[in-house]
C-alpha cells in the first residue's frame, strides 16, 4: 500500500508563493474563536482558583491562547486581582503566568 505525505510530495512542483498560501489556509482552519463565559461560568471558575490556591490543589486550568485551546496542569502559586493574571507552578516545575482573559476552564485533578 503507498503512503501518502499529502502536499509533502508535491511541494517541489509548486511555487513558493502557492506553499506560503497553502501553509497560511491550514493555519487558519486550525484556528478557534475563543469561548464566551457567561457570568455564572465566570464566577465558578474563580471559586475554584481561590479553593486550589488556598488548599495548594493540583489543578488542569484551560486556557485559550493564541487562536488554540490548551491545557495546563499545575498548582496555582499566586491570584492578582489588581493586574489581572494568575501564576502557575506547572508540573514540571516552570512558572506560567496565565492572564484572567485567557482561563475558560477549571478542574481540580
Amino acid at each position: 500500500m503507498n503512503k501518502d505525505r499529502g502536499t509533502i510530495k508535491w511541494t517541489s512542483m509548486m511555487l513558493p508563493e502557492h506553499v506560503k498560501m497553502l501553509k497560511d489556509f491550514y493555519e487558519e482552519m486550525e484556528q478557534e474563536t475563543k469561548p464566551e463565559l457567561d457570568e455564572q461560568m465566570f464566577d465558578m471558575i474563580f471559586l475554584g482558583i481561590q479553593e486550589a490556591l488556598e488548599f495548594r490543589q493540583k489543578v488542569d486550568l484551560k486556557i485559550f491562547e493564541h487562536n488554540r485551546r490548551d491545557s495546563v496542569k499545575g498548582i496555582i502559586t499566586l491570584v492578582n486581582y489588581q493586574q489581572r493574571y494568575l501564576l502557575m507552578t506547572t508540573s514540571d516545575h516552570m512558572k506560567k503566568t496565565i492572564p484572567f482573559d485567557q482561563v475558560i476552564g477549571l478542574e481540580v485533578v
